[in-house]
């Protein structure tokens, strides 16, 4: 399969990538189906998307659409619910705040134990694209001290990628690295307040001279234990969850070494009591696109909304 970098420019007439010399995978499938209405540049964008999502004219079933926890996300919600027939689009949520906000918009849900899903949008934290090995990695799950608007389920999310190998994938990002992954890697564990530090140091022992290793809170002011008040989640299951925010000094590392991302995700998530790691990573043999997103820190200023690059 041919990879190529594009460049698209949203807000006015798409022009070839100056890579490859096509025209953005977005905007040869708007030119097979009638174009959405889009005034601004953050419409256009979230139109691009739509255009993704929709199945072909000669298609009689709709397509199935997980959603990943983001603004761009819930902007996207927002723009469908207006601007969009959603006849040809049923979603499927990945987070509880997600399915609030479909909801708040009456957007069709699917069921969540017969869909098979068409596509995956996901929004991420940072991304990389430049791995040797022909794979796109990048990281959910990020967050700070202190009150927990949206919890990104990173486990519901990584079992949705990975459970749907012929999906395709649309990252959303602020942060496209030009390098590797560097900075937080949220660790979700099991929530159990007795045996929670036993997990947390066998997860130290992988990175013990590459980072630092804290329990999420409620509390902007807490310990690196998490006290007064760690965030535990309570799952629908009946089970809980909490989060462990792996803080790296420089880029990620294993044992002191780079290593492959899969390498660390499998070590993190082979330790007994580790749900999931905020690490997901796809190959560029699947069909995965990325959008980096300049928009003045999340505002709804379009003239600062600006799309300058992706993967296809």
């Amino acid at each position: 399969m041919s990879v190529a970098t594009v460049l698209p420019t949203i807000g006015g007439r798409p022009t070839p990538s100056a890579r490859s010399g096509r025209l953005p995978l977005w905007s040869i499938r708007r030119a097979e189906r009638a174009p959405l209405r889009a005034t601004t540049p953050r419409e256009e964008f979230y139109a691009s998307i739509v255009d993704q999502l929709t199945p072909s004219s000669t298609s009689s079933t709709s397509s199935v659409v997980g959603l990943g926890t983001g603004d761009l996300v819930a902007g996207l919600i927002r723009h469908v619910s207006v601007a969009t027939p959603t006849a040809d689009i049923v979603f499927r949520p990945l987070s509880q705040s997600t399915t609030e906000e479909l909801k708040l918009h009456n957007l069709p849900i699917a069921d969540h134990t017969t869909a098979v899903l068409d596509v995956v949008v996901d929004q991420a934290d940072q991304v990389d694209t430049s791995d040797a090995r022909g794979e796109v990695w990048w990281v959910v799950g990020r967050g700070e001290n202190g009150p927990q608007v949206s919890q990104v389920d990173i486990q519901a999310l990584k079992s949705t990628i990975y459970g749907n190998e012929t999906a395709k994938v649309i990252v959303l990002t602020r942060c496209l690295e030009d390098g590797r992954l560097r900075g937080t890697l949220p660790v979700m564990i099991d929530g159990d307040e007795l045996e929670w530090e036993e997990v947390a140091e066998e997860v130290d022992d992988l990175f013990v001279t590459d980072a630092e290793i804290t329990r999420r809170s409620n509390q902007e002011a807490a310990n690196t234990r998490g006290f007064p008040d760690p965030v535990i989640v309570e799952n629908a299951d009946g089970s809980s969850s909490m989060t462990l925010d792996v803080a790296f000094f420089e880029e990620f590392k294993l044992f002191g070494q780079e290593s492959a991302y899969r390498e660390i995700e499998n070590e993190v998530e082979g330790i007994e009591g580790v749900l999931a790691a905020g690490l997901v990573g796809v190959s560029r043999d699947r069909r995965v696109v990325v959008w980096r997103v300049a928009d003045a820190g999340g505002g709804d200023d379009d003239d600062a909304f600006e799309v300058t690059g992706g993967v296809a």
